[in-house]
């Protein structure tokens, strides 16, 4: 889409004012957005900030999970078109007159409201008011085409009433200021026109860009050696004005007196001046063609695409995958960014808070004995304490960016108990397992403890575990131990603040902090966020374009300041906020001293929408298949997945449900192995539904073990037989 001049927010009319928002999304519904100049860029990024909130860089908008290129491309026209021939040359000689004594201004436009027509009309009377020495000579050529529209209606009765004025006011018999043309004159007697001009005057009061000018400055390169080029007086609201300020006159339209000072010095310049202006002009004109503004546009299309289809590469995350996966991981690592994805971002911490539908989902999700959950955010620890920490104990933080870290428990292994097993085969209760007193020797394997084995599932007591070697037993105290207690253990551990190991050099803040306080009391609407090794200001409250100016003059003037310091000055475009903190402390660098090996977790879900100048957290799990790394909204990131804001926590909420019903389970463990929950796995329920496997041979080594054994099978036989046991017990006969 090439779009015309584009007013700031401030100045969109009333009377398109309320259909603004619907303009401004119909716009960035295109992949280009091409403007003639930098200043419509400008505006146009300001409005979307203004008007719809949105974040934008100097050559990009993100809209709706959508990469929207904005680009400068300034249009032209094809200069060889309007070189005027000799028939053209002696129609302008006879529009001079017989002395050639007359000076042309030519004014080339259509009858429209933005085109300045009066304010024209207004400019040669003051000419001819004020200076004197032109009545009778300067001549304007006014060719206005009309389009009979009714909306010109009132313009067409006010520039007939000016044009009668003003010839009616200095007209003589022979001489006409004004020479009005309302009908579509054709090309040759527009080069007619070009050519015998010695003035060209454009007095548009808005208007993205005019080509009639550019046509009279090619039209005036092929003048007659024996005359010096045309001068362009040139509104500065018309497009491309800043562009012409070397060659042109630029003036301002509602100015009469000063449009009519621009006149005088056009008309009276000398040839060298003349020739000067217009060679700047000329060269303009002859750079920037309609030829090189058709193949800029094509190549910034095409840069349009390619950037889509790299931005494109995030896809939405599939909750129902996630779920699948989070029900059959057995070690799960959450990671959640505080400060827009869990929480709005705000000045305030007051205003920063959870609501009680997140903290319930954080305690749900910390409950699960399977799950670390760490959350990350720049606010103060006694903030995180109070908001999230009392309610979920278990709960991992990362506060103030990374410099204080409350580590989440650990994690039980296979070896120091079974309380991730009994989550999916509970232990049965000690009078159904029974003593070992009332249960014979059995051999140290079966079927069913190999199968469980080769399962990650817990075998029979007194077969090995994975982590067991081969030529060891379960003992009895670990057989009789139930899983659950290693998980208590773990919680049970002293967990506090801790402070980065390496000394942290703090003493710039004693520097910095007054630095924030002058430029918090300068921007109305700023607020400053002081923590233990942390400064941040925050310009979202204050005025958009004051504040993002004020934010950058404070990080240049930081920068300077800390230049030889350890310390790291960053802005951020999504929480609006500029902070000053060490340079090495980040959340990445805490999140990986407190979880360790990532290859450890069989399930990984992070979700945020910050990028780190040093250490990003992604780049933490980049690699992993058991990754799940998801960004805010559709952009450029190392994720791999994004989600809105709105979907993050009713996300986290299908998860917690899952924990919430695996809880439950193992509150009221089934009856019978096959009534078990299915697990997605086939050998699962081949195990469950297997009958109990008959007691090996035992080897006897004595006669007394002999006796006890026939005394055994001989009560066997005489009562009934004993219900079959569910898995994580171990069949009769057994140990």
């Amino acid at each position: 889409m090439v779009v015309e001049p584009w007013k700031t927010a401030r100045h969109v009319p009333q009377e398109i004012g309320a259909a603004r928002d619907a303009l401004l999304r119909g716009v960035l519904g295109a992949d280009l957005i091409s403007f003639n100049h930098f200043d419509y860029v400008r505006h146009f990024l300001n409005a979307c900030m203004r008007v719809l909130g949105l974040e934008s860089a100097p050559s990009r908008l993100e809209y709706h999970g959508r990469l929207v290129t904005v680009s400068i491309c300034p249009a032209g026209i094809a200069p060889d078109v309007w070189e005027p021939g000799e028939a053209n040359g002696l129609a302008g000689a006879r529009l001079r007159g017989p002395d050639d004594a007359r000076r042309i201004i030519l004014s080339l436009d259509a009858l429209d409201a933005s085109k300045g027509i009066p304010q024209r009309l207004l400019a040669l009377e003051a000419l001819l008011e004020r200076r004197p020495e032109w009545r009778g000579r300067a001549v304007l050529v006014l060719a206005a085409r009309d389009r009979d529209r009714r909306v010109d209606a009132p313009l067409r009765r006010a520039v007939d009433g000016l044009v009668g004025h003003v010839n009616g006011r200095f007209g003589r018999a022979d001489y006409v200021p004004v020479h009005y043309v309302k009908r579509t004159l054709d090309e040759n007697e527009v080069k007619a026109l070009y050519a015998a001009a010695d003035v060209a005057l454009i007095c548009s009061v808005r208007e993205g860009i005019n080509l009639w000018a550019m046509e009279f400055v090619a039209a005036q390169s092929a003048r007659l050696e024996d005359r010096a080029p045309g001068v362009l007086v040139y509104s500065e609201f018309a497009g491309c004005a800043s562009s012409f300020q070397g060659g042109a006159l630029v003036v301002n339209p509602y100015d009469a007196d000063g449009v009519a000072d621009a006149l005088h010095a056009a008309l009276a310049m000398p040839a060298n001046a003349r020739r000067v202006r217009h060679h700047a002009l000329a060269r303009y004109v002859h750079t920037y063609t309609a030829d090189l503004w058709a193949a800029r546009l094509v190549r910034e299309l095409r840069l349009a695409r390619d950037r889509t289809s790299e931005h494109t590469r995030l896809l939405p995350l599939d909750v129902a995958r996630l779920r699948s996966s989070y029900e059959r991981s057995r070690r799960r690592l959450v990671v959640l960014e505080y400060d827009g994805a869990l929480a709005p971002h705000a000045s305030l911490p007051q205003l920063a808070q959870p609501s009680p539908v997140l903290v319930a989902t954080l305690k749900a999700l910390c409950g699960d004995g399977r799950n670390t959950v760490y959350v990350l955010s720049g606010r103060r620890r006694d903030d995180l304490d109070a908001w999230l920490g009392e309610a979920a104990p278990r709960l991992g933080l990362v506060a103030e960016a990374g410099y204080w870290v409350k580590r989440a428990p650990r994690l039980p292994t296979a070896a120091s108990g079974t309380a991730l097993d009994d989550a999916v085969c509970p232990t049965p209760p000690p009078e159904r397992a029974g003593s070992l007193e009332d249960r014979p020797e059995a051999p140290p394997t079966s079927f069913r403890s190999d199968l469980a084995r080769e399962l990650a599932f817990p075998s029979t007591p007194g077969s090995q575990r994975d982590d067991v070697s081969e030529d060891v037993t379960a003992s009895p105290a670990a057989s009789q131990t139930p899983g659950p207690a290693a998980a208590d253990d773990a919680e049970d551990e002293p967990r506090g603040w801790e402070a980065p190991r390496r000394t942290v050099d703090l003493t710039w803040m004693d520097e910095v902090r007054p630095i924030l306080e002058s430029f918090t009391r300068q921007t109305p609407g700023s607020a400053l966020e002081a923590t233990d090794a942390r400064l941040c200001w925050h310009f979202r409250d204050a005025d958009p374009d004051f504040g993002e100016a004020q934010a950058k003059n404070l990080q240049l003037h930081l920068e300077a300041v800390v230049e030889h310091r350890p310390v790291r000055v960053r802005t951020s475009a999504q929480k609006q906020a500029v902070t000053v903190q060490p340079a090495r402390v980040s959340p990445g660098r805490a999140l990986r001293a407190a979880v360790g090996d990532v290859e450890q977790y069989d399930l990984v879900l992070a979700i945020g929408d910050e990028r780190y100048a040093e250490e990003d957290v992604f780049e933490l799990f980049e690699g992993s298949s058991h990754s799940f790394t998801v960004t805010l909204g559709r952009r450029l990131s190392r994720a791999a997945f994004f989600l809105d804001e709105e979907e993050v926590l009713p996300t986290l909420q299908t998860l917690a449900a899952v924990s919430t019903e695996r809880d439950r389970y193992v509150a009221s463990p089934p009856s019978s192995a096959t009534t078990l929950p299915r697990t997605g796995s086939s050998l699962i329920d081949l195990v469950a539904r297997a009958p109990p496997l008959p007691p090996a041979p035992v080897q006897l080594e004595d006669a007394e073990s002999a006796a006890r054994e026939r005394k055994l099978r001989a009560q066997s036989t005489d009562e009934p037989r004993a219900p079959r046991p569910r898995m994580g017990s171990s069949p009769p006969g057994s140990v």
